[in-house]
């Protein structure tokens, strides 16, 4: 009597070892083998993972069969196969994670189940790349970058590539970092050296945003690669400082006048400023010199000026006579801080002043009267240029002359002072009147000029001629009695 054996044996299998990101897809196929000496029947396979997939088919011997296949001969085989697709779960999600396990299983009506098992690992390494500082004011300095590379793979891994944006830019990128590349790094376990590290620094001095990327890429023992990258933005925030210098007046015309200033320095960067300081040759040292932040009093320097903030000083200066005898007030106000030189402002006040002067040539003309010659003279003292815009005079409609000679300097132009009555600074014109009959006559000359800038200057100037009342003349006569001395004879 002979028994037959029934025995089913299977085995699982893949197209691949090792898989690195999602979207990868594996080639699976099982192979259930009646290894027995006698026809199995109602022979089925199960597979949790791919049995389901549209892709999922059977064959024997080359025809397509369904499972359960009815009769499995001796030394048949079922072969099903299917594509599958790996997910981002495989890589990172919920359990299982780096890998994707995967069972088949075989059974018949003759013999128990038999199983047969295919993981197929992630290889997989970080990279984390972090700076410090991350953000700087100007003028910047130097950032200082760590790459640390993780092998998260449960196989070895070597080195083949590690490149940086900012390799060019360092110093010391090649000593620290480009020796990485050929390290090996051991599997993903407690224990073993599956990390390494390194430093380097870059210099940034101009304000700006800067990114950059780190990639590196290792390989297993058969060569599968696994790449990674992290990227890290640098800051440097722009430092700058703007000065504004103003004036209650465009211009002066003498000593003893009074001009309000206002200095405000504001910044108009990116970052927090230190030890802000305002200074003014002219003013920071009077009495009215006062500073404010948001209306609060402050002392220069200031420690910390935030982005947007403003320091507004005011004074009060009164002109002097050096300052009439120099023509202008200069007057010129900076501000500085730890991150940012020197910026200046200034304003210039011109002098704008003219003098007129009226003569006669004679105060008074005896009774009955006669022609008086005025003469008027325009001196410019100021230190630009000016024209003549106005010229009146209370003679004008008694003089026959005036017209002709003295409207006529009006749009004529004034060179700036040389501080002497003559010459380009200078007109004059001369006119004449007659008085005829006692009396005094006081008379009134005005003059306004104009600089290129439009502001105006005027002088105002008087003359009083007369003529004394008629005086008769005087007639004295003498009268003289005299008797020769002569004797008499009373008889």
């Amino acid at each position: 009597v002979r028994v037959l054996r029934s025995e089913l044996d299977i085995v699982k299998e893949a197209s691949v070892e090792y898989f690195t990101d999602a979207g990868e897809t594996i080639e699976y196929t099982v192979t259930a083998t009646n290894t027995g000496d006698s026809t199995l029947t109602n022979v089925d396979i199960t597979d949790d993972l791919i049995d389901g997939l549209p892709s999922w088919a059977c064959t024997v011997g080359g025809q397509d069969v369904d499972l359960p296949v009815a009769q499995l001969a001796s030394g048949e085989s079922i072969v099903c196969t299917a594509t599958y697709l790996i997910t981002a779960d495989d890589v990172n999600g919920s359990e299982p994670e780096g890998f994707v396990p995967n069972t088949a299983c075989t059974d018949s009506d003759q013999t128990p189940e038999v199983c047969d098992d295919f993981t197929v690992h992630e290889i997989v390494i970080e990279l984390e790349k972090t700076v410090t500082p991350d953000v700087m004011a100007e003028p910047g300095g130097f950032f200082t970058y760590t790459l640390v590379i993780d092998n998260e793979s449960v196989v070895p891994v070597t080195i083949t590539e590690l490149v940086d944006d900012n390799s060019s830019l360092s110093t010391d990128w090649d000593a620290n970092c480009a020796i990485l590349v050929g390290s090996v790094l051991g599997p993903d376990a407690p224990g073993t050296a599956d990390e390494v590290s390194c430093t380097y620094t870059v210099e940034r001095t101009t304000a700006g945003v800067y990114p950059n990327v780190a990639r590196t890429t290792a390989v297993d023992g058969n060569g599968t690669p696994a790449s990674a990258r992290d990227a890290a933005t640098v800051t440097v925030l722009r430092s700058e400082l703007d000065i504004i210098k103003e004036a209650s007046v465009e211009y002066f015309t003498d000593a003893g006048e009074t001009i309000e200033y206002t200095v405000t320095a504001t910044n108009t960067g990116d970052s927090t400023l230190t030890n802000v300081d305002i200074t003014d040759d002219l003013i920071d040292g009077l009495p009215s010199w006062v500073c404010t932040i948001d209306d609060q009093l402050a002392q220069m320097p200031v420690s910390q000026l935030p982005s947007g903030e403003s320091i507004v000083c005011t004074a009060s200066y009164v002109t002097t006579e050096t300052d009439v005898d120099r023509g202008h007030v200069f007057n010129q106000a900076c501000v500085d801080s730890d991150q940012v030189g020197p910026v200046c402002d200034d304003v210039d006040i011109d002098r704008i002043a003219v003098d007129l002067i009226k003569d006669v040539d004679v105060p008074a003309i005896p009774w009955p009267g006669g022609t008086f010659t005025f003469t008027l003279t325009v001196h410019n003292q100021s230190n630009v240029d000016v024209t003549i815009t106005s010229l009146t005079d209370d003679n004008s409609d008694l003089s026959s002359d005036y017209a002709d000679s003295c409207d006529t300097l009006i749009g004529q132009t004034l060179a700036a002072t040389d501080g002497i009555v003559g010459g380009p600074d200078t007109r004059s014109c001369s006119y004449t009147v007659e008085h005829y009959g006692s009396g005094i006559y006081p008379n009134e000359a005005d003059v306004v000029v104009r600089d290129a800038g439009g502001r105006t200057a005027a002088d105002t100037d008087t003359e009083v001629v007369q003529v004394p009342p008629y005086a008769p003349p005087q007639i004295d006569i003498d009268l003289d009695k005299s008797a020769p001395q002569t004797a008499v004879d009373p008889g």
